[in-house]
């Protein structure tokens, strides 16, 4: 996942970025890149993991509707 401060970057740019900078094997490196807008949050201030999974199964087409915060 990704939340751009400018321009949205492309998964080629993306994945240039990571084997020059941290140097990661080829089988570490993503294969789909997900551009938000911003990360869903917990009431707590903590990244939203349910529903980071739930916003993927939707767009696959998987599920119905993103999950809801508690």
């Amino acid at each position: 996942f990704v939340v751009p401060t400018g321009a949205e970057p492309s998964l080629a740019d993306l994945t240039a970025f990571l084997q020059e900078r941290f140097r990661l094997a080829k089988q570490k490196l993503p294969e789909v890149l997900h551009v938000l807008a911003e990360l869903p949050m917990t009431a707590t201030g903590k990244v939203n993991k349910q529903e980071l999974r739930a916003q993927v199964r939707l767009a696959q087409g998987i599920g119905d509707t993103p999950a809801r915060a508690s």
